[in-house]
């Protein structure tokens, strides 16, 4: 039994490797605190490595956009992952559309369980425009931060 165990472990373990880095989000952006629901249909991307990454179809619902771009309380978005979460969590994204209208997840945080705190990556948001605000947001360094109320 250990063994099936320890055997189910190292396949859920595998390395990942991410796909090519995509051009920075300037505007059209949505800052978003959002529960992932569900992710499905996965696309490969092509990485050069046996184990590349895909774009999920994301389920999202109970969204409260905090800056850019309204988006609805629940929306789908196309979001780069190894595997599917293994269960629904609250997080801050940073969502931009593609030139073909595909909603696509750019950055994303996950809430720190004793502060309340997301944190989207200081390189990911530097070329917003205009630069988000509002009083939902602050700055930790250049990481742009949100507490989940």
């Amino acid at each position: 039994m250990i063994g099936l165990l320890a055997a189910a472990q190292a396949v859920m373990s595998v390395p990942v490797a991410p796909g090519p880095t995509l051009p920075p989000v300037t505007s059209g952006y949505s800052i978003v605190v959002a529960r992932a629901a569900s992710q499905s249909d996965p696309q490969p991307i092509a990485c050069g490595s046996d184990f590349c990454t895909s774009w999920f179809l994301g389920e999202f619902d109970q969204a409260v956009t905090l800056a850019g771009e309204p988006l609805p309380s629940k929306f789908e978005a196309r979001l780069e992952m190894g595997s599917p979460y293994n269960m629904q969590y609250r997080l801050l994204l940073l969502v931009g559309r593609d030139p073909e209208g595909t909603l696509r997840v750019r950055s994303t945080a996950g809430f720190n369980t004793r502060t309340k705190e997301a944190c989207l990556d200081g390189d990911d948001t530097a070329a917003l425009t205009p630069e988000p605000g509002g009083p939902a947001l602050f700055k930790r360094g250049r990481a742009m931060c949100t507490i989940d109320r």
